[in-house]
């Protein structure tokens, strides 16, 4: 596991704790940031079928599962925290996101690394969002 936290301003936080993602991810080989590619979601180019939003993706996951240069596959895993300004996302709304949507993300995760090589392609995503103070998740792929 590899790892980034950008600091925060006082008026900004991330859905949960550094300590929270590793305790799930603590035996992959995933790159976990916190704000470190960018402090605010935007969509890949190449997001042709691209989910709609209405909130603040708060978390974004991709697997680039091949190669497409050599044909190789591999897993190039990360894991994306973005900066929350909301001061409704309560304690309890970490809780959730850590006691529900951490553990969903891991089975995620899990599902796409132990497909056979044959089944897997392009670039799986999976987002988190928060919206009004519920939390919605997004799963998607694009080639």
């Amino acid at each position: 596991m590899k790892f980034k936290i950008k600091k925060l301003n006082d008026n900004e936080k991330y859905a949960c704790s550094s300590k929270a993602i590793k305790s799930i991810f603590k035996d992959t080989d995933v790159y976990i940031n916190f704000g470190g590619f960018s402090r605010k979601f935007n969509f890949n180019s190449k997001d042709t079928k691209r989910p709609k939003i209405k909130g603040t993706v708060i978390l974004s996951a991709g697997i680039n599962i091949r190669d497409y240069v050599s044909e190789e596959f591999y897993n190039d895993a990360n894991i994306s925290f973005y900066v929350i300004n909301d001061v409704n996302y309560s304690e309890e709304d970490e809780r959730t996101f850590i006691g529900t949507y951490l553990p969903m993300l891991f089975k995620w995760y899990k599902s796409i690394m132990e497909r056979p090589e044959t089944a897997l392609s392009g670039i799986e995503n999976f987002l988190i969002e928060w919206d009004n103070g519920e939390f919605k998740t997004h799963c998607y792929r694009y080639a």
